[in-house]
């Protein structure tokens, strides 16, 4: 069985190992007709080689510029490379060198201003840790609160925040007649009309939690006066809302 001409090609770039590259030999050495087409191949690739060189000798000129030299230096003779050389070069080379070095200059002259090294003094003190105090809710309290808004109430106590108590109802929901709603409501409602000949007897009301705060005062003004916010005032210590 002869071989596929993607083997034929494998073969003539060298790219089989060394059995199949015997067994390919082999066969071509008793097979005419596959000669002929690994001579075709052959032939295929030198026409190709050649009329791709042309185009690869452009494209190699294209990638390669032209070294030309600076008008400040002779086209010819040895110029010696001292530091203001080197350092010229890279300026000319890498244009945001002098930037930066604009950049620095003005900040050293900046910091040698006494009032400027104030500024900076005050600017950095806001990223030290000990201006920094976070208020801490742990996942536990989390859990706390949780139970005290599911309906289950009770008392929960939030380290550096304060105390939440929540009281449920008794029952949550009830059914009352129109003239007590607004005693348990609060609010005076303006109930829609009933139809004719009918008759509203019964309004189903669910009473919210009763909710208390009372806040640590000492610790929430230790965090608020360290984020430049207003503190509370002390008198609101031990109260409840």
């Amino acid at each position: 069985m002869c071989p596929e001409e993607g083997l034929l090609e494998a073969f003539l770039d060298g790219e089989l190992d060394t059995g199949m590259t015997a067994r390919v030999a082999g066969h071509l050495a008793g097979c005419a007709c596959c000669r002929r087409r690994l001579q075709d191949l052959e032939t295929l690739s030198s026409n190709t080689t050649a009329v791709l060189a042309a185009y690869r000798r452009e494209t190699e000129a294209a990638s390669c510029p032209v070294q030309i030299p600076g008008s400040g230096f002779p086209a010819s003779g040895y110029q010696p490379l001292t530091k203001t050389r080197r350092i010229a070069d890279m300026i000319r080379q890498h244009k945001w060198f002098s930037g930066v070095a604009a950049a620095v200059l003005v900040l050293a002259v900046f910091l040698s201003w006494a009032p400027g090294r104030s500024l900076a003094t005050q600017f950095l003190s806001l990223f030290r840790m000990e201006k920094i105090q976070v208020v801490k809710i742990t996942p536990e309290d989390m859990a706390q609160l949780e139970k005290l808004f599911n309906g289950q109430g009770g008392e929960a106590e939030i380290k550096n925040f304060g105390r939440v108590e929540v009281q449920c109802p008794a029952e949550p929901r009830v059914k009352v007649n129109p003239a007590q709603v607004a005693a348990l409501s609060g609010l005076q409602l303006e109930l829609p009309a009933t139809l004719a000949g009918r008759e509203r007897v019964a309004i189903s009301v669910e009473q919210s939690p009763t909710v208390t705060f009372t806040p640590d005062v000492e610790k929430l003004n230790s965090y608020v006066q360290k984020h430049g916010g207003v503190p509370l005032p002390a008198g609101l210590a031990g109260k409840s809302f």
